[in-house]
């Protein structure tokens, strides 16, 4: 189940869900997803990626990514690639769904995807889960009220 947090913003009282994790439909999304990857539709690079090997899988997990410059932040799939360890013999070589939690306990990293800020092209850092950050309204650019949050799961 993912979880997630509905921020308001005080000034404008824009919304904005921040639905973190994965949740139910995670392995129809993660099969969706890999389509769209190998018929390029997140790049060449990722397409080249996924079809380098039957046996590599990609982090799909929604991550919370802040640009430290100008304070944008966006939610996103992590795109981090791996491998299986072992050279493929400790789990099945083509999975029709990796969870996050997989990738930490029998694959290996091979790429490490580099989030872009969409307004001043500045490197993006992931918001680790239990970390406090403000974040700015899309809207007015006021912060995101944390007081005015509710924390939601979802599926």
């Amino acid at each position: 189940m993912g979880n997630g947090r509905y921020l308001r913003c005080s000034n404008c009282n824009n919304g904005s869900i921040l639905a973190l994790g994965v949740g139910m439909a995670f392995p129809e999304e993660y099969k969706d997803t890999v389509k769209d990857i190998k018929d390029g539709v997140y790049g060449e690079e990722y397409k080249k990626m996924m079809l380098s090997r039957k046996d590599i899988a990609v982090d799909l997990e929604n991550n919370l990514y802040l640009c430290e410059k100008c304070g944008e932040w966006e939610v996103n799939y992590c795109f981090d690639f791996y491998v299986p360890k072992n050279n493929g013999e400790s789990v099945i070589k083509e999975k029709s769904c990796v969870y996050p939690h997989e990738l930490k306990e029998g694959y290996e990293r091979i790429f490490k995807a580099v989030h872009t800020c969409n307004n001043c092209k500045s490197e993006m850092r992931k918001v680790e889960p239990n970390e406090s950050v403000f974040l700015k309204c899309p809207i007015c650019n006021s912060n995101m009220n944390r007081s005015d949050s509710i924390d939601v799961n979802w599926d």
